[in-house]
C-alpha cells in the first residue's frame, strides 16, 4: 500500500507509506505524495481566509500543471464547487 488520497472520505491516507513517490505529474514537473498534500494543505488554508461564500463556484484555470489538481482537491475537500477551464483551449 502506498500514501493516497481518498476520494469516499476525502482525506489523503497512509502519509507514512511512499510519501516520496510521485503522485502528480504535470507539465511543470511532478510533485510527490509528501509535497502533492503539503501544497493541497496550504491553498485549503488560503481558501479558508479567503472566505469563499459557500455555493460559490471557483473557476480553476489550467492546462496540464500540477496546481490544476491541487487547486482540484484542496476545493474537493472543502467542499467549494469549481469549474476546471482548460486554458489550451483557445475559441
Amino acid at each position: 500500500m502506498a500514501m493516497r488520497f481518498d476520494f469516499e472520505d476525502l482525506n489523503f491516507r497512509d502519509h507514512e507509506l511512499s510519501a516520496a513517490k510521485v503522485a502528480v505529474a504535470g507539465s511543470d514537473g511532478e510533485l510527490n505524495w509528501a509535497d502533492f498534500a503539503c501544497r493541497v494543505e496550504m491553498l485549503r488554508h488560503r481558501l479558508k481566509k479567503e472566505a469563499v461564500p459557500a455555493g460559490h463556484p471557483l473557476v480553476i484555470l489550467g492546462h496540464k500543471e500540477t496546481a490544476f489538481i491541487v487547486a482540484m482537491v484542496a476545493c474537493l475537500m472543502e467542499k467549494i464547487p469549481f469549474v476546471p477551464i482548460d486554458s489550451s483551449i483557445r475559441p
